[in-house]
Formats: structure tokens, sequence, C-alpha cells
């Protein structure tokens, strides 16, 4: 079977997003039947605030939280990805 490498990174992007919401659900879902999909692993850093002069102030911050359930998730979407 010939590799198709015209596919679009925004279809994959899409994919890999479904992946992450769908796995994270179904961990959150089924973790009281199957304990280990619910452990988690997060990372990030806390929101900054950056003020100026009382005018304007700008705050950010990220943080990210995978289980077992999620990384499946991203899996099946790269595999559903190069399926198609």
């Amino acid at each position: 079977m010939a590799k198709n490498y015209n596919k679009n990174p925004a279809l994959l992007l899409l994919l890999v997003l479904i992946g992450i919401l769908a796995g994270s659900v179904l961990g959150e879902a089924l973790g009281g039947v199957l304990p280990f999909l619910k452990y988690a692993v997060k990372a990030g850093f806390p929101p900054v605030t950056l003020k100026l002069a009382d005018a304007l102030s700008f705050t950010i911050g990220f943080s990210l939280k995978f289980n077992f359930a999620t990384v499946l998730g991203v899996l099946a979407a790269i595999w559903g990805y190069r399926v198609l």
C-alpha cells in the first residue's frame, strides 16, 4: 500500500484533540471500574500576573493533565490518521 504524504496536518491536530478529550472523559468515567485509568500526571506553571501602571494587567498560566486513557486516545487518533 502506497503512503499518502498529502494528508492535511490540521486533520491530525483535530484528531489528536478529539483523542485527548475522548480519552480524558473515558478515563474519568471508567476510573471507578479500572482505577489505573484515573491516575494522572500533572505539569505546568501557575498563573502569573503582570501589572502595568494599574491600567493594564496580563495573566498567563499553563497546565496539562494526562492520564493513561488520554495517552491511549492520542495513540488511537494517530493510528486513525495513518489509516485514512
